[in-house]
């Protein structure tokens, strides 16, 4: 059954598809994603999923396969869901919270780097919707109900932030009551403060790279290191959910060298992983490794074994003591 709906997260015209059990989204601000019926309302956290899904869905839509989408519910269902459709990726309420700001000065970078996306050259004039402009803000739609604020309140969060950005010489944005749009010019100083962003990434960096591998007995694994990235307050990066258009190694090192760290899972030697953490280590990032204790014993490289490495018996262990280790070892 197909039909025009309303977003659940931006209130932007979408259309949906439902087959009584799951509800899949086409939104041209927040993207492509699918949930369950019963778990479509993330009551608290709907203004934090608007704003993920803009930055991380619809900004990169132009370099995702068209079939990718991300999936919001039971990972369980997620499961067997991918098996269908395997260009989805799991989205959890820890990786929402996550990648949302926690400072002010944190979400005016991000603000400036999603800008960035969407400006092709220097001096180009970017036009934004309202809805469009409220989630690239960060702005709260919702009170802690969950119930739509007032439209007064909406609009004076986006009026200060638009003034601050403006007073800080970063950007010009103004909105035009005719044509219904905000219009959006990076000046030189917002153009210096995303090189220093791009610069100093490991300074500012939330993204975890996982170097594993990628079979089917393997997935309570991810699922372990996912939720112990989350947890720690990073956002994982897995190669096979990441879409693309470019050739996969140049894409993969660009993804380490913009990671904060990296996690490298070598049960099964693994050669992708071994040469992803090498690169990692040669770019002066951290590597935590990981590996099926019974595993390592058997036949763990002699290189790796001088290295201090997370050995698990079952996934509830490895993602504990990872946890543990993040938080001993990255600042």
């Amino acid at each position: 059954m197909n039909n025009t709906t309303q977003c659940t997260f931006c209130g932007e015209k979408a259309t949906a598809e439902s087959d009584f059990s799951f509800l899949f989204v086409e939104c041209p601000i927040c993207g492509r994603y699918e949930t369950t019926i019963r778990s479509i309302v993330w009551k608290n956290k709907k203004d934090g999923v608007a704003s993920y899904l803009y930055h991380n869905n619809s900004l990169e839509a132009k370099n995702r396969d068209y079939n990718f989408y991300y999936f919001m519910g039971k990972y369980e269902a997620f499961v067997v869901r991918q098996e269908q459709y395997p260009f989805s990726a799991f989205l959890s309420t820890e990786e929402v919270d996550a990648f949302y700001p926690k400072t002010f000065s944190d979400r005016i970078d991000k603000i400036l780097l999603a800008i960035s996306k969407r400006t092709a050259y220097v001096g180009e004039v970017v036009d934004y919707s309202v809805n469009e402009m409220t989630s690239l803000l960060f702005v709260n739609r919702y009170d802690e109900e969950g119930k739509l604020l007032d439209k007064q309140k909406i609009e004076c969060q986006r009026s200060h932030l638009a003034n601050y950005i403006r007073e800080k010489n970063y950007a010009n944005i103004n909105y035009d009551n005719q044509s219904k749009l905000y219009f959006v010019e990076l000046k030189p100083d917002g153009w210096q403060r995303i090189d220093e962003l791009q610069k100093n990434v490991s300074q500012y960096a939330k993204n975890v790279f996982v170097a594993m591998s990628f079979a089917e007995n393997m997935k309570p694994i991810r699922e372990s290191i996912r939720k112990a990235i989350t947890e720690c307050g990073y956002i994982p990066r897995i190669m096979d959910e990441i879409e693309h258009n470019h050739q996969i190694v140049p894409e993969m090192l660009y993804e380490i060298r913009q990671s904060k760290f990296v996690i490298a899972e070598l049960t099964g030697h693994n050669n992708g992983a071994y040469f992803e953490a090498g690169y990692a280590l040669g770019n002066g990032k951290e590597v935590i490794q990981l590996c099926n204790k019974e595993k390592f014993s058997e036949d763990g490289h002699f290189d790796v074994k001088q290295v201090n490495t997370i050995l698990w018996d079952n996934h509830d262990d490895l993602c504990e003591r990872l946890i543990n280790r993040i938080k001993a070892t990255i600042n």
